[in-house]
């Protein structure tokens, strides 16, 4: 087809394309609202079947460490840092709200996390630590990135 003819059908594109799209989508708006419920397709006779998808030929994902886990009776404190580990200090702080967005005094929290080589300490209380929320719900706790 000659550049005219493929500027001719774009010029009408334009023109028409948003009164076309307005119309389709008042007919599926109206179609959906005459059915309460949507509706699905079977696929037609024509539809292809594709095959399964062949295997990678990789390795099962390895087992990981077990973890994390909540515990029982972590040590009640404000800092994660332990002796021995080094990283960048840090510190989080934060406000327990209600679903009304009232201070919620004296919320327990629970923390923990990895060494830097992505380990859970789930024999000890490294990196690990609870504490609770002040009279305004507010919280800190210092740790290692």
């Amino acid at each position: 087809m000659s550049p005219l003819g493929n500027r001719h059908r774009r010029r009408v594109l334009l023109k028409t394309g948003p009164f076309f799209l307005g119309s389709l989508t008042l007919a599926a708006c109206s179609q959906r609202s005459a059915n309460s419920s949507l509706q699905t397709t079977k696929p037609s006779a024509s539809a292809q079947a594709l095959p399964p998808t062949p295997a990678c030929g990789d390795d099962p994902t390895p087992p990981q460490t077990s973890g994390p886990f909540y515990r029982l009776n972590s040590p009640e404190r404000t800092s994660l840092l332990e002796p021995g580990f080094t990283g960048t200090s840090i510190r989080l702080t934060g406000q327990v709200l209600s679903t009304s967005c009232q201070p919620i005094a004296g919320a327990r929290l629970e923390f923990w996390h990895t060494n830097a080589q992505g380990e859970y300490d789930n024999a000890g209380n490294t990196f690990r630590g609870q504490q609770f929320t002040d009279a305004e719900g507010r919280y800190q706790l210092e740790t290692l990135a």
